[in-house]
């Protein structure tokens, strides 16, 4: 097939309309670059995407929660008035094998619940969270600077890394503290805090979210750190990928879906546009894709990325009963 030309040449083509996406493609666009995203599927989201999994029943198909979006970038996208409705998660059920204990946001109702099998637990949960305070607080502005190489040997770059190291010269504990949690497994950790199986179990379910590996696994202690990260709290987003989309077409963002990508085009190294697998190409100054050295990319190849969660999404007509809860024990209907 001969290929095509848009006659719209765009400063930034950025390809695959996932939540990163869609964010990067509407801070381009509100800083004035003129930007494409180019999705395969016939609607945006990635693995955010709305869908309707049963007749009249829409619901993410793939993400579960939003626990980390910064409230930076919902401000300066101004999320809250493209639609972005956040749904709080006030109270989480663990299962046991007979009954269920409630962590809620309400501190008096988990301290009830965690008395029912540990005294000292009690006494040791907040001031675990405590401890872990100020080791969020480096992970949070850690998470809005742009990465350095300190290997770099010119001037750029020992600047950049001498800025940084000034940066985070008061956080000399906490660096010890990310140091530790990177070498321990979630197992030992929590059993410096807690004595009930009940309560490490909690703990160690939250280190293993979205890995392959056990909590008995060296490293696993740092996702309790920074699971804690996200400063909106549990929540669901109702509306799904609507608000970022908006916010980026307020700002003229285009946005094809069902334009399937079949490669970048490259010339000296650099990419200049890409081509869809109809033909069409579509020139631009920049293509935010995975088109990255061989090398690298052999990397990335042998990166283990096997999950052990699933999702189960249901559409129901009552409330379930669960086998074994006990709303008069856990205080929770």
């Amino acid at each position: 097939m001969k290929p095509h030309s848009s006659a719209q040449k765009y400063d930034a083509v950025i390809v695959g309309a996932g939540h990163n996406g869609l964010t990067c493609g509407a801070y381009l666009a509100r800083a004035g670059e003129h930007v494409l995203m180019l999705e395969r599927k016939p609607h945006i989201g990635g693995a955010s995407v709305t869908e309707e999994f049963a007749p009249g029943y829409r619901a993410s198909t793939y993400s579960f929660i939003m626990g980390h979006p910064h409230p930076r970038v919902i401000a300066e996208l101004d999320l809250r008035k493209h639609g972005l409705e956040s749904i709080p998660v006030p109270d989480v059920c663990n299962p046991t094998e007979d009954d269920r204990i409630v962590f809620s946001k309400d501190p008096k109702k988990t301290h009830a619940q965690i008395a029912r099998f540990s005294r000292r637990d009690v006494d040791n949960y907040p001031r675990f969270f405590e401890y872990l305070q100020s080791t969020v607080k480096l992970l949070r502005e850690v998470q809005m600077l742009t990465p350095t190489n300190p290997f770099r040997r010119d001037p750029a770059g020992l600047f950049k890394t001498a800025r940084l190291a000034w940066k985070l010269r008061n956080y000399e504990q906490e660096i010890y503290t990310l140091m530790q949690t990177l070498s321990l497994s979630a197992f030992n950790y929590v059993s410096r805090w807690f004595e009930s199986d009940i309560v490490k179990a909690k703990f160690m379910f939250w280190a293993t979210i979205g890995s392959n590996v056990g909590p008995y696994s060296p490293g696993t202690a740092f996702y309790l750190v920074a699971h804690l990260i996200g400063q909106t709290g549990l929540s669901f987003a109702k509306g799904g990928m609507g608000a970022i989309a908006g916010a980026g077409k307020a700002h003229g963002m285009r946005i094809r879906t069902a334009a399937d990508v079949a490669e970048s085009l490259v010339s000296n190294g650099w990419a200049h546009g890409v081509r869809l697998t109809d033909g069409e190409e579509i020139p631009a100054g920049i293509v935010k894709r995975d088109q990255l050295p061989a090398e690298f990319m052999r990397w990335i190849d042998g990166y283990r990325t096997r999950g052990k969660s699933f999702k189960l999404l249901c559409a129901i007509d009552r409330l379930p009963r669960y086998k074994g809860f006990s709303s008069e024990r856990t205080g929770d209907e």
